[in-house]
């Protein structure tokens, strides 16, 4: 019977309304790899056509922020046009889609989809999410390609593109031995259609498609399925016969699907041809078996119904269970075994709830070897546990790399065997059976067998868990309905149960196309008739049908006198249904008929009829087949006369020929048991001397292998000793190789090293700079690698240093930064001397580069300057002339080289140039040396020399440059200067008039000599720092806020001891003096009596705003004390008060109040602001 679990449907149905595009009969070769898969995908690619007819989509395994460059590499192995998917493009023939980076795709109705951004890592399976979204979307048309990779993504997509339909394809490593990696875990699943090298994958697909095209039509016409349908008995009995499993049972629809399938996938037209196929290749018989058994599970599939039976049936189990119990369920066609798991971590769960333990079996079974043996290991990939919660998988599983097993208390709970719902016994007792998407696939007679045999399994009060799909509604009679949206049923207690009749032969019950009297009735059941009706002519109808296992097929006329059950479990065997006197007899019959195939009679046998006996003939004739070979064989009883114990004359009348026969008969049956009894005794002394032979043999394994371990002592020693050798030069190896490693990584020269074939061997990190070099590009032609150097000719160039081993150099550019190189290809030489390959190596000579730009601009700078620059010898003889000599002096450069230069620009002093150049000479350089020169015209200028030697590499003076400049500018500068000191001047004079004024008014309050220096200098060194703060300014302007805060910060940090808060407001100079002095006077009287002359407590709060619009509007600064000792209005008004008010109204127009709070001083000044004074900023 096939396993259970359809697909899941993780991406829904595709949509086919109006606005998708519509659906093409091409193929979608859906093809995932890993990132070392562009060589396959590059191999693909060069043997497929351009005109396929089939559409392309690429899903690798990508870094988030990895930058693609795919498409552009595969377009050199492919006519067709490669491109990287968009949202929306439509999947059409002859063209590559490449997944972008950082993103989920997906197709529907024939349109790629992409959504960003990708999952996390441990989330992220792109190649089975496009895969499960291409077998929903195209069907029989969708194509799943698993190239070289790590890890198992894609496998669970292929899994789904076979369910659907469609065909599976792996890369093979050799013959048909699946890769390492992604394609060998998808080879394990045993659903892949072909394991084929890379090479060979486009012709298949290109045999494949061409078989849709011609005869996919014709295969789905009605004929053609008619047709199908009435060879599926003999395509079952094959199965049958191969496997032992019958699928007579299993739905129509199904097995011609199934069928056609696997006729597409091995491109046969016809049944009858594909029949033949399977007759002489057993191996595809057991490829279709597995395609029967196609089985999707995982985890708590359906969420919402676990989440039911966890609520509703466990802890009804818990409670109907003591400590001691046992709770027994049954989970038919379990496939992996995710689903007895997922129930037994229910089960253990509910136990820790109930504070109870008893003891818990899980009966997993199914007729899937392969499914079996994977649910035992109890081992499954990380991306199998989705249905999992965290939680739960830390608890339940133990985790593997990329595995997590089942811990042990979970997998002990589990017991799977192989067993077939259809044929086998149940298992009986059950609390619990859950028997999910597997009755989907069966017929309804099969559905009506198996409902009552679960009702039969079930204990009373039990349950009954089934798929979203299943119902029990036509055997509605045995189970009620727990919750009918979950599937959850339970047992009808009411209606008896009785064991359902299981079938007593292995060959399928013929069904398709063939309408039989009963379905108990096997296929050669008109066979059996023709042969029974012919023998039977001739004796009494009392008879029955045997196969070779002795198994009862059928009986016939009155057999009830015949049989004579034993005690135990019901059963069709012979030997177990008919008398204990007939059975001597039947066995020695059988086994000569079975021998000689011929009829064999068995007179005068005596049974018991009634109390009373009887004498019957025993007839056992074999019923032949075509092959001369009979498989099955009736059994017909001839009655005699009856014997009374009571009528002794009818016992004389005997004849003496029927006592005599009576008695050779007896005679017969006693020499036959007897000859059974020795040849019972005979297997038994052969067998216990095969035991002794085996024992003995063991015993001299066992010695064997005592000496093999001895050997392999002395080897295990020696290779130890082999092996500290190798560890030994292991260790050289690797210092060795550190070494060179790390004169690679810390070299920063940019080096290439290539083999003879251009494939990259090493390279250095600086070489990154230059090339798209990553660690894994080993092994790659450079030709294949992008530069930033734009030069194109590199493969070139290294063709020649390989034949002729001579050094090449190219001058190359970096355009992004600007960086030049040297490039230098020299040939590779091994240790043996021999050339295999090249060594590329960048030397950076942007800064020599640098240099000689520097030194033309340098000379672009010498002949556009105004000022005249010459270079001239020791001598005095010009060498260099430029554009500003001639524009200065007159001559041109043509006339002056060669001539002295004092001849070319003679001084008033005729002794003036020896003198220079002989201080030249010395080494010393002379600079702003002012003179007087003559012009071509004639004309005296002034200038300004500055001579200085030149030098060469070696520190020699060997010439003399001479730099000369028009000084008329410095006359302009000089005027200027003179206006600048009489306004300093003026300055000056109105600053001394303040101090004047200052020394007057505070030596009339001083009351020594000392109170007048100290209040005097205090306000001197007011005025310098407001001084200070405008020369900043360069006397435009002062700022308000450093006025206050350079007076306050003397005593104490801004924000402890005193506050400043208003806008930016920058004063005139005559408004920061007046306010400077104010806030000096107001700062010292705090510092004396006020707020700061108490140490850490007192406060000033200075505070100002600007009112009123900017043409009449009014700056108000307010001045604040607290914390200070208590505050006693002056009787009269010193020089400070009369200062801050009379002197900011006199200066600057401003109403200054001043009150002597008791809290501390309270000061407001507003000052207007004309239309020329500064805006606050």
């Amino acid at each position: 019977m096939p396993t259970r679990k359809h697909m899941e449907r993780k991406h829904g149905a595709a949509s086919r309304d109006a606005g998708l595009a519509p659906l093409t009969p091409c193929l979608v070769v859906g093809i995932g790899a890993s990132v070392g898969g562009l060589e396959a995908f590059q191999t693909f690619f060069t043997h497929m056509p351009v005109d396929s007819g089939m559409a392309f989509v690429l899903i690798q395994h990508l870094a988030p922020e990895h930058t693609s460059i795919l498409s552009d590499i595969l377009g050199k192995s492919t006519g067709m046009t490669v491109a990287q998917a968009h949202d929306g493009d439509d999947v059409i023939p002859n063209r590559v889609f490449v997944i972008p980076p950082n993103a989920v795709l997906t197709i529907v109705g024939g349109r790629l989809h992409v959504a960003t951004p990708a999952p996390t890592r441990p989330n992220r399976h792109p190649i089975d999410t496009f895969m499960f979204s291409l077998a929903e979307d195209r069907g029989e048309h969708a194509v799943c390609v698993i190239l070289s990779g790590s890890g198992s993504d894609g496998v669970q997509g292929l899994v789904a593109v076979k369910e659907h339909g469609g065909i599976t394809l792996a890369q093979a490593e050799f013959d048909e031995t699946a890769m390492l990696g992604m394609p060998r875990n998808a080879a394990d699943t045993g659903l892949v259609d072909h394991v084929l090298p890379v090479e060979a994958m486009p012709e298949k697909l290109i045999e494949y498609q061409r078989y849709l095209r011609e005869v996919r039509d014709q295969q789905q016409s009605e004929g053609a399925r008619q047709a199908t349908r009435n060879h599926l008995d003999e395509v079952c009995a094959l199965l049958n016969e191969s496997v032992g499993h019958d699928f007579s049972q299993y739905k129509e629809s199904g097995l011609i699907r199934r069928l056609q399938r696997r006729m597409q996938i091995r491109s046969f037209e016809g049944i009858p041809e594909y029949i033949a196929y399977l007759r002489k290749d057993p191996r595809e018989l057991g490829l279709l078996f597995r395609d029967l058994l196609i089985g999707v599970t995982r985890f708590f599939r359906d969420p919402d119904d676990f989440a039911a039976l966890e609520t509703k049936v466990m802890p009804e189990l818990m409670k109907s269970t003591g400590t001691e119990a046992q709770i027994r369920v049954w989970v038919p066609g379990c496939a992996t075994g995710e689903e007895a798991y997922s129930i037994a971590i229910l089960l253990r769960e509910a136990t820790t709830k109930a504070a109870v333990h008893p003891k818990i079996v899980i009966f997993a079974t199914d007729i899937n070897d392969t499914a079996i043996a994977i649910a035992r290991t109890g081992r499954y990939h990380k991306s199998l546990l989705e249905g999992v919660s965290s939680e739960r998988t830390q608890r339940w599983f133990i985790e593997d790399g990329d595995y997590f097993s089942a811990i042990p208390e979970i997998r002990e709970m589990c017991v799977f065997s192989l067993h077939s719902v259809i044929k086998d016994p149940p298992f009986s007792r059950l609390h619990l059976i859950s028997c999910r998407n597997l009755l989907i696939y069966l017929d309804a007679s099969a559905q009506d067998r198996l409902i009552p045999l679960f009702h039969y399994a079930l204990q009373p009060g039990a349950y009954l868990f089934l798929g979203p799909s299943e119902s029990v509604t036509r055997q509605g009679d045995f189970f009620a309905v727990l919750d009918k949206k979950h599937r959850l049923f339970k047992r009808n207690d009411n209606v008896a149960s009785s064991l359902p009749r299981f079938a007593l032969s292995d060959t399928p019950v013929a069904k398709h196309g063939v309408e039989t009297p009963a379905p108990s009735m096997t296929r050669s059941d008109s066979t059996f008739d023709r042969g029974a009706r012919r023998v039977m002519e001739k004796y009494s109808p009392a008879y029955m049908v045997v196969d070779q296992r002795h198994q009862i097929l059928r009986f016939s006329g009155q057999m009830g006198k015949y049989l004579e059950p034993s005690e135990g479990s019901a059963s069709f065997h012979l030997f177990k249904l008919v008398q204990s006197a007939l059975r001597p007899t039947l066995r020695t019959a059988l086994r000569e008929a079975e021998g000689s195939q011929r009829r064999v009679i068995k007179r005068n046998v005596p049974i018991e009829v009634d109390s009373k006996s009887q004498v019957v003939n025993v007839i056992v004739e074999p019923i032949l087949q075509a092959s001369g070979v009979a498989n099955h064989f009736i059994i017909a009883f001839q009655d005699r006369a009856s014997i009374s114990d009571t009528d002794d004359l009818e016992t004389n009348t005997l004849s003496a020929g029927e006592l005599d026969s009576e008695l050779r008969a007896t005679r017969a049956r006693l020499q036959a048991a007897i000859d059974e009894a020795e040849q019972a005794k005979e297997e038994l002394r052969s067998a216990e001397e095969q035991y002794r032979s085996a024992h003995e043999e063991i015993q001299s394994s066992n010695e064997e292998l005592e000496a093999s371990k001895e050997e392999l002592q002395s080897l295990n020693e020696e290779l130890q000793t082999l092996n500290s050798e190798v560890s030994r030069k292991n260790e050289v190896l690797l210092d060795v190789h550190s070494d060179l490693k790390n004169f690679i990584d810390s070299s920063q020269i940019p080096m290439l090293f290539l083999n003879a074939e251009l494939q990259i061997r090493n390279f250095t990190p600086a070489a990154t700079e230059i090339f798209h070099l990553r660690d894994m590009d080993r092994g790659r032609p450079i030709t294949d690698i992008a530069n930033r150097i734009g030069y194109h000719a590199l493969k070139e160039d290294v063709n020649e240093c390989l034949h002729t081993f001579a050094v090449i150099e190219r001058e190359v550019n970096l355009p992004q930064n600007g960086a030049s190189f040297l490039m230098r290809i020299r040939p590779y030489r091994s240790i043996k001397g021999s050339v295999d390959g090249v060594v590329i190596v960048f030397i950076d000579i942007s800064e020599r580069k640098r240099h000689e730009e520097a030194k033309a601009r340098l000379a672009a700078i010498v002949d556009s300057s105004r000022d005249a620059i010459i270079s001239q010898t020791l001598d005095g003889v010009i060498v260099s002339w430029n554009e500003g000599a001639t524009h200065m002096f007159g001559y041109t450069e043509e006339e002056v080289i060669g001539q002295p230069n004092s001849s070319v620009a003679p001084c008033l002093q005729p002794d003036e140039i020896p003198g220079l150049l002989q201080k030249i000479g010395k080494g010393q350089s002379i600079s702003h040396y002012e003179t007087v020169r003559t012009t071509k015209e004639g004309k005296a200028i002034e200038i300004s020399l500055t001579i200085s030697p030149i030098r060469n590499d070696n520190g020699q003076i060997i010439g003399v440059s001479e730099v000369a400049r028009d000084i008329t500018e410095r006359q302009v500068a000089e005027r200027h200067r003179d206006l600048l000191m009489g306004e300093l001047d003026h300055r000056v004079k109105n600053t001394l008039a303040t101090v004047q004024v200052i020394a007057m008014q505070t030596a009339q309050r001083a009351l020594s000599i000392e109170d007048f220096r100290d209040s005097f200098e205090k306000r001197l060194m007011s005025l310098a720092q407001t001084h200070t703060l405008l020369t900043e300014g360069q006397w435009r302007g002062a700022s308000l806020r450093k006025i206050v805060t350079t007076e306050l910060l003397p005593y104490g940090i801004e924000g402890q001891r005193f506050t400043v808060s208003g806008h930016e407001v920058s004063l005139t100079p005559k408004q920061a003096l007046a306010l400077g002095l104010s806030f000096h006077e107001l700062t010292t009287n705090a510092a004396k009596y006020g707020a700061l002359s108490r140490p850490s407590r007192g406060c000033v709060d200075i505070s100002w705003e600007v009112l009123g619009s900017n043409e009449g509007s009014v700056l108000q600064i307010k001045w604040m004390e607290s914390g200070g000792p208590a505050v006693t209005k002056p009787r009269s008004h010193g020089f400070g008060s009369r200062l801050i008010e009379r002197g900011l109204q006199y200066e600057l127009n401003a109403e200054v109040h001043l009150d002597f709070r008791d809290e501390g001083v309270f000061c407001l000044m507003r000052i207007p602001f004309s239309a020329t004074d500064p805006a606050p900023r």
